[in-house]
């Protein structure tokens, strides 16, 4: 089954690059960053897929490196900060999603992707900031499964002396949240393994039995000529 499961994620990658990340959803203390998460687009039951846009980092950047002093306030434009809302009574019975990143093979750059709490992402927004990010308007503590999605792009395209100039142009991205079925299998591939098991059983009881008659054909026919080899030979000593 995950052999399949390869098999699917590697096919998509004919016609555009793939960026995947599995994580658990757990419960942590509801830390709503007030101005900044409430800005930030959301993918949920709902909208599990949305196109985004990115300014990648100059060529030769480190991607763990990018936008590592950017804090609040202070926005990075090789960054995008995504909301992923895992609360919904559809999503309740699923522990483990995935979250995939695909864009077009055309455009040369490298992505990385970290899915973050709600504490630990105002640890990251404040990290450089001396001044302690406001916290949301609650009238109590909640718990939340809700957590935040870090993206960040740096450009890997070489160009010609005399282009070295020219603007990088802004890179776009589809972004898909999926739960994982049994912990391992993406929502969007059940269709297709539905489609092949039937297929794979099928195939195996109805050429299996003409195989093994052929492969058992050829044994015999191998232990025959041996056999007919060996009594030639000792005819002749």
């Amino acid at each position: 089954m995950k052999l399949i499961i390869l098999w699917l994620y590697l096919v998509c990658l004919v016609t555009a690059n793939t960026e995947i990340v599995n994580f658990a959803a757990r419960y942590y203390t509801d830390d709503v960053i007030a101005g900044v998460a409430e800005q930030w687009l959301q993918l949920n039951s709902s909208v599990p897929q949305r196109s985004f846009s990115i300014n990648p980092a100059p060529l030769s950047s480190t991607l763990d490196d990018v936008c590592s002093d950017s804090g609040f306030g202070s926005p990075c434009p090789h960054e995008l900060w995504v909301t992923l809302d895992l609360d919904s009574k559809v999503w309740d019975r699923f522990s483990k999603f995935t979250l995939r990143l695909s864009w077009p093979a055309s455009s040369p750059a490298d992505f990385l992707i970290t899915t973050h709490p709600p504490n630990e992402t105002r640890a990251i927004l404040s990290k450089h900031k001396k001044t302690q990010i406001p916290r949301g308007r609650t009238s109590s503590i909640t718990a939340t499964r809700r957590q935040h999605a870090r993206i960040r792009a740096v450009d890997t395209g070489l160009r010609a002396p005399s282009r070295q100039k020219e603007d990088v142009k802004p890179i776009p991205f589809i972004l898909l949240l999926e739960p994982l079925y049994f912990g391992v299998l993406p929502k969007s591939v059940i269709p297709i393994v539905l489609f092949l098991v039937p297929v794979v059983l099928c195939a195996t009881l109805v050429a299996a039995p003409f195989v093994n008659k052929f492969i058992a054909r050829i044994a015999a026919e191998a232990r025959l000529e041996y056999t007919e080899g060996a009594g030639s030979g000792k005819k002749y000593e």
